[in-house]
């Protein structure tokens, strides 16, 4: 087995984790579904189409030429501006990475056979153009679905440290009070749910070689999650801290302690080379991208997210924006946070809290370096650590029962609020905008007299709202 804990894996039988879980799989699959139905096209019209155009191109067209996909992208936002993008290689260069069109590539293929056969069973054509019917529903389903996958990693995760009810509870109220219930479920296209489950998927792999020892296995299960991560989106380079604060200190330690063992001994320093191997080939195909839109390894890539300032980020202005910082518009991750710190506190076995804050704060400090401020979608890596931290809130407060009242509510209000955000922005009585943009782009809609609002109360009792400019 390549996650090694057998015991945490089969407590996915326990009658509560079940049912929570299987609960949290089939409502993302219903509300993936429901967007489906109701958006039609909007993966092709927002950033996420953006994310998909690497796969779009290389798959039909076979080349890095996204000019004639972009002009062919159904109703996409802001087109003009990104075909503006147009490198000294005379191509357009897209700054959005490579990482989900690598993973959407064979959600792309099995659409494109599902388009194929359509055809060939003289129904009405379908134009094979990555657009169409089985493009639309295949595609954003299945990188739906491996978000949920995240969902689940997490809960494996944290089943070895708590008990499994409480571990799928906490894992599902994670999922309802963050971000994460809109973009596995609407927005599947954008980064942030394959970033859930690359960002899980790295813990537990690191957590597995801590506990069970180095294989080939696992080695190439923390490789790839690990590069795949960062090929999503470079700035979660800052979470590869976490492998290297779990294993790699000891590594030396082991080789030296069992001298006795020969050359044997080194089998986990080789291991570990393979992992750093793996994870670099995953880059390989956007620095290849690189260089055929840009003629340059980084690409737009490297100049769109390269920090501005090392030495004085903004870390208030990234969490405490109006209406679109971290802790303003997802407070529940201050009570995440605080009982992550309680949990590293009193835990004998404290590496695992201890890696996920350290994290963390890496995430805040180069967001800030960068003057980005206020894009809470950005921490959706954070999922792990939240679910973490409401896994130990729940176990602190089961000790009292003023305390279990407490936390529930906090919790149950943090569930509600987000799940009617999420409502509200289906009612279209609310911008999507709560969800995905920062104060950048509401101040842009303001400016062109579009009024925003990200209150709940407001949604409810304000009429539609109009569409915001593109």
């Amino acid at each position: 087995m390549i996650w090694g804990q057998s015991p945490a894996v089969s407590s996915l039988r326990g009658r509560t984790a079940t049912f929570v879980l299987a609960a949290v799989v089939v409502a993302a699959v219903l509300l993936r579904m429901h967007a489906c139905l109701r958006y039609e096209r909007m993966h092709f019209a927002t950033d996420g189409y953006l994310y998909y155009v690497h796969a779009h191109s290389w798959y039909l067209d076979g080349d890095c030429d996204y000019r004639n996909n972009l002009l062919e992208a159904p109703g996409l936002n802001q087109r003009q501006t990104y075909l503006d993008l147009v490198s000294s290689a005379g191509r357009v260069s897209v700054a959005h990475q490579v990482g989900v069109s690598l993973i959407a590539l064979p959600f792309l293929a099995l659409a494109d056979g599902m388009t194929l056969a359509h055809n060939a069973m003289g129904f009405h054509p379908l134009p094979r153009d990555g657009f169409s019917r089985y493009y639309h529903v295949v595609v954003p389903l299945g990188l739906s679905l491996f978000g949920v996958a995240g969902v689940l990693l997490t809960y494996v995760l944290l089943s070895r440290y708590f008990s499994s009810d409480l571990a799928a509870v906490a894992t599902a109220a994670a999922w309802l009070s963050t971000s994460a219930l809109y973009f596995v479920s609407a927005e599947p296209t954008m980064s942030h749910a394959v970033e859930i489950t690359l960002a899980s998927g790295m813990v537990l792999a690191a957590d597995t070689i801590r506990r069970c020892g180095w294989t080939p296995w696992r080695a190439v299960a923390l490789g790839l999650s690990t590069g795949m991560m960062v090929a999503v989106r470079y700035y979660d380079v800052v979470w590869v801290s976490i492998p290297l604060m779990m294993l790699f200190p000891g590594l030396w330690i082991l080789a030296r302690r069992d001298q006795d063992a020969g050359p044997s001994r080194f089998m986990p320093m080789i291991l570990a080379a393979v992992a750093v191997l793996v994870a670099a080939t995953c880059l390989t195909p956007q620095v290849l991208v690189n260089l055929a839109t840009d003629g340059t390894v980084l690409g737009r890539v490297g100049q769109n997210y390269a920090p501005g300032n090392w030495f004085s980020p903004h870390v208030f202005v990234e969490i405490l924006q109006p209406r679109s910082g971290l802790l303003v518009v997802y407070p529940i991750m201050a009570l995440a946070i605080a009982a992550t710190i309680y949990d590293a506190w009193r835990r004998a076995d404290r590496i695992v809290p201890c890696a996920l804050l350290l994290a963390m704060a890496l995430s805040v400090w180069i967001y800030s370096a960068a003057y980005v401020p206020g894009y809470s979608r950005r921490y959706s890596h954070a999922f792990v650590l939240i679910a973490w931290g409401l896994a130990a809130a729940l176990e602190w407060g089961a000790r009292r029962r003023v305390r279990a009242w407490v936390v529930s509510l906090l919790i149950a209000v943090a569930c509600v609020q987000n799940a009617a955000r999420y409502v509200l922005v289906d009612r279209q009585r609310l911008y999507r905008g709560v969800f995905t943009c920062g104060h950048a782009e509401i101040s842009r809609w303001e400016n062109a007299g579009v009024p925003v609002t990200t209150s709940v109360l407001a949604g409810l009792l304000d009429p539609p709202v109009q569409q915001p400019p593109p």
